[in-house]
């Protein structure tokens, strides 16, 4: 019976180690994975940059693959999904890296919501009466520029 307890008693350092390492080496990845993604978007292959952001999220549910989803969304016009995976990922306001880019974060969900209405309300037409169309029928140029 000591013996056994011993034995547990010198392989809890081991396990420890190697429980650290593995842990070291999935960060190692990570870190990877997000710097690939970030080169991916300065060579405006955003694309394949969401595709490694959405990748690195659906592992690990984390706020910054989330933030960086939405840019990559955003910068690939796909405004209503970038805007709500922005808001999502600002509002994880305990995560370190959210709270350490908080700032620049915060400006673009109005970026976006801008360009979503630009998108919808651009008309070079002088007088021309711009207005939505929806499954419920045709929204005046009043009501569609507050439904946005």
């Amino acid at each position: 019976m000591r013996s056994s307890w011993l034995r547990a008693w010198t392989l809890i350092p081991l396990l420890t180690v190697f429980v650290s390492t593995t842990a070291s080496a999935q960060d190692i990845s990570l870190r990877a994975e997000h710097e690939r993604g970030l080169r991916l978007r300065d060579e405006n292959h955003n694309e394949e940059a969401l595709a490694v952001f959405q990748h690195i999220y659906e592992l690990t549910r984390e706020p910054r693959a989330l933030a960086r989803m939405a840019l990559a969304e955003g910068a690939l016009n796909r405004w209503s999904d970038a805007e709500a995976h922005l808001v999502l990922a600002v509002a994880a306001r305990r995560d370190p890296w959210i709270h350490q880019n908080r700032a620049g974060l915060m400006q673009n969900p109005q970026v976006i919501r801008f360009a979503r209405g630009a998108r919808q309300a651009n008309c070079n037409v002088s007088g021309a009466d711009a207005g939505a169309r929806s499954p419920g029928g045709n929204l005046p140029a009043s009501a569609a520029a507050t439904s946005v």
